[in-house]
């Protein structure tokens, strides 16, 4: 017994038969209209003859993948990148943020809490010890109940904060987030 043969669709990557189900049904329908006299419409199985086995070899050995490259559109925006999963999920890449808030501790004392530095290469263990000497205050790296490490800073320094991490990083100023009491979001 001969095992099952399935031909890929190279415009969406699912089983030729399942195009209509996928990212981009036009797309595919296209691409299979154009080398119909190519490739053969997806399976073969064991009472399949030898001969449209070696046909379909054939053809499939006509295929390159400078036709698929040269058919790619130019560059996207940076902005709308978005990442095609198999299966047509479509993934769209998010914008790094820096988040800083203050957490009202007791009466008077307050905890500066910063996070996302990681999202522009920045170790939070440096950053603890800047904002240590910086601030003349503890800090340190925590875990919060998230399993998300972010930074304590004693004290209520948001707004010096978001200003040194703009000037000693060279993060874009829109990408640092204060968030106030209710949720609101203040940016730098």
């Amino acid at each position: 017994m001969n095992p099952l043969t399935i031909v890929y669709c190279p415009v969406c990557g699912l089983p030729s038969e399942y195009c209509d189900f996928g990212p981009s049904p036009d797309k595919c329908e296209a691409h299979h209209k154009e080398n119909s006299s190519k490739v053969s419409n997806t399976t073969s199985t064991s009472s399949d003859s030898k001969i449209s086995l070696q046909k379909t070899e054939e053809n499939l050995a006509e295929l390159t993948l400078t036709d698929k490259e040269e058919k790619k559109p130019s560059a996207k925006p940076k902005n709308d990148e978005v990442k095609l999963l198999p299966g047509g999920k479509v993934k769209k890449k998010e914008e790094p943020m820096i988040y800083v808030s203050t957490v009202q501790r007791n009466k008077r004392k307050y905890v500066t809490v910063v996070q996302g530095l990681e999202s522009f290469g920045i170790k939070q263990k440096d950053a603890t010890k800047i904002f240590a000497n910086k601030f003349s205050c503890g800090a340190a790296v925590v875990k919060g109940p998230d399993n998300v490490e972010k930074i304590d800073v004693q004290g209520d320094v948001k707004d010096e904060i978001m200003e040194l991490i703009v000037a000693q990083w060279k993060v874009p100023a829109g990408s640092v987030i204060g968030l106030e009491d209710g949720g609101k979001k203040n940016r730098k």
